[in-house]
């Protein structure tokens, strides 16, 4: 399956990292294998939001900012197909054509 996680840890706690997925292997990801992913991802950003990060050191801090920067790129790119972005001019541009025609 697509979610192996790596066998070394990060920090210690009691999950492992997440390991990170290209921009191919994301694209290709069914809704279900998405939805999957995210629901996995989230709960390995509250699983490091709740590890007392007094205790680390810092190459361990270190490692969790890393894989939480990893996490929130996979999870942007997961939500890219959103929608359609208009910059300001371009909407100005629209709404003064639509007036004039």
């Amino acid at each position: 399956m697509l979610f192996n996680a790596p066998t070394v840890s990060a920090a210690s706690s009691d999950t492992e990292p997440i390991e990170k997925m290209s921009r191919k292997e994301v694209k290709e990801l069914t809704k279900d294998e998405s939805k999957e992913r995210v629901e996995v991802l989230t709960a390995r950003l509250h699983d490091i939001k709740d590890m007392d990060l007094d205790e680390m050191s810092w190459n361990e801090r270190r490692k969790l900012k890393k894989e939480v920067r990893i996490i929130e790129k996979e999870m942007k790119l997961q939500q890219n197909d959103a929608g359609i972005y208009i910059s300001g001019g371009a909407l100005v541009v629209i709404i003064l054509l639509l007036i004039l025609l």
